[in-house]
């Protein structure tokens, strides 16, 4: 029994007794984890789509696979500069901290800003749908029509997608180490099934005729080259994703660049083998000619029995894409609200799993919405546009940051400085100016939703001033 003496002492200990630390983020993602949400990001659904219109837009077999080539390294050459980023930076949210840091709250701000009201949910409804998409090829019930509710009409198939964002959130909630095993399956598994279509491919390579070679379409110019290799961007991107979960990566300063430059070569060596086996299988002119090439190139040699293999190799592609889309999103917007430019709740952080669990939750309820109603086609054309222009001004932040903190520790220094970043801002600047120019209405419109942002941010600013 507690004698009162001991009550008293156990009430003054209590008093005295410093207040728990607040939860906050663990760095439980290794190397292996690492290497696979990059590739889990790089190897998407472009793969099997964009071949067809490199190809036409490009004029030749030869210009296409450059265009590839080129677009592989012009991602690799902006991923070296934000290594130096990265590193300098390992925190939780990636660019918002490399705006910020370079061009002033502001800019961070209008990074998170397009994150949240435009690229990220919007982001993970289209793997979603494309999830239910490619299922819709095993299970063709999935798009029949569920329910009317008004002007809209609800889907089977927007009702799987929506469970599978569900699904995939509620993964998201356990511990980051968990997350990044789940990753880790699901990035072997569609590395596994590119390989198989590869494999597929060389298969049906010896089963079809031979196929003439095509001359040089007139059509071939230097501008269609440069649209060729924009269209490679968009089967790329991703090689960032893992920067935006800086803050909860192992030894970032080691384990980013190897996670990076091991991803970069499987995924590079695997787009460009897939190209080199349709042009060989199809020839130029069925590959340029047509919308879904890999489908057409597994035809030759199996038959209707390909469409099986290629919608698991297509599920497997957009799964491990949502599941790193969940994860790397919500990190943004719990960066802004840490600074008190969001509410509270964004930062808060699970004291038993150490996730940000409300902005995942909410990142993907408004994904919910989006793939609901369909609402999130046009969002996704204006990726390329604001993404590659955001990549732009942080490359140029780099700069910035080399003379303005000379003395600051940069843990891995992008090679060749300052002629390789320059060299990024130039070529990104060019393929931003040519975006604008062929899709000007779409370009337009995704720069009026970033610039949106800052009368937003000055309100928030305000107030945040006057709380402080």
């Amino acid at each position: 029994m507690t004698t009162g003496v001991g009550r008293v002492r156990d009430a003054v200990r209590n008093e005295t007794a410093p207040p728990k630390a607040a939860p906050d983020l663990v760095r439980g993602l290794n190397l292996t984890m690492s290497t696979a949400i990059i590739v889990g990001s790089m190897v998407g659904t472009g793969i099997f789509l964009k071949p067809s219109e490199v190809a036409r837009l490009a004029g030749t077999a030869d210009l296409a696979i450059l265009a590839w080539v080129i677009g592989g390294l012009l991602n690799l050459m902006g991923a070296l500069c934000y290594l130096e980023l990265g590193t300098m930076m390992p925190y939780a949210g990636a660019d918002y901290h490399y705006l910020k840091r370079a061009w002033g709250p502001a800019a961070g701000f209008l990074y998170g800003w397009k994150g949240f009201a435009l690229s990220h949910p919007a982001s993970l409804a289209a793997a979603a749908s494309g999830i239910a998409l490619f299922a819709g090829y095993l299970w063709p019930g999935l798009d029949q029509p569920l329910v009317h509710l008004g002007p809209v009409t609800i889907q089977v198939g927007q009702v799987f997608a929506a469970a599978v964002i569900v699904a995939f959130t509620a993964i998201n909630l356990f511990k980051v180490a968990t997350v990044g095993w789940v990753q880790t399956g699901l990035s072997a598994l569609k590395v596994g099934s590119l390989v198989a279509v590869i494999i597929a491919g060389l298969y049906a390579a010896t089963r079809a005729s031979a196929v003439a070679p095509s001359a040089a379409a007139p059509a071939a110019s230097l501008s269609g080259f440069v649209a060729a290799v924009t269209a490679t961007l968009w089967a790329f991107s991703g090689w960032h994703t893992l920067l935006r979960v800086g803050g909860e990566v192992r030894d970032p300063a080691r384990t980013m660049p190897r996670a990076t430059f091991a991803a970069w070569g499987v995924t590079a060596v695997l787009f460009i083998l897939v190209n080199v086996v349709c042009f060989t299988v199809l020839g130029f002119d069925r590959v340029a000619a047509g919308k879904q090439p890999v489908a057409d190139m597994l035809l030759v040699g199996f038959g209707s029995g390909a469409a099986v293999l290629l919608s698991v190799a297509m599920v497997a592609s957009a799964a491990g894409s949502l599941n790193v889309s969940v994860m790397a999103s919500a990190r943004v917007p719990f960066a802004v609200a840490r600074d008190g430019l969001l509410p509270k709740a964004f930062a808060h952080v699970d004291r038993d799993t150490h996730i940000p669990s409300f902005s995942v939750i909410a990142m993907s309820a408004v994904a919910l919405i989006l793939v609901l109603t369909g609402s999130f086609e046009d969002l996704t054309s204006l990726f390329v546009f604001t993404q590659w222009g955001f990549y732009l001004v942080s490359v140029a932040g780099l700069i910035r940051l080399r003379v303005r903190e000379p003395d600051a520790i940069r843990p891995v220094k992008v090679p060749g400085y300052p002629v390789l970043p320059l060299l990024f801002v130039g070529l990104a600047t060019v393929l931003t100016v040519s975006q604008f120019i062929e899709r000007p209405g779409r370009s337009a419109l995704g720069l009026l939703i970033v610039l949106a942002g800052f009368p937003i941010y000055q309100v928030l600013a305000a107030r945040q001033a006057r709380a402080g």
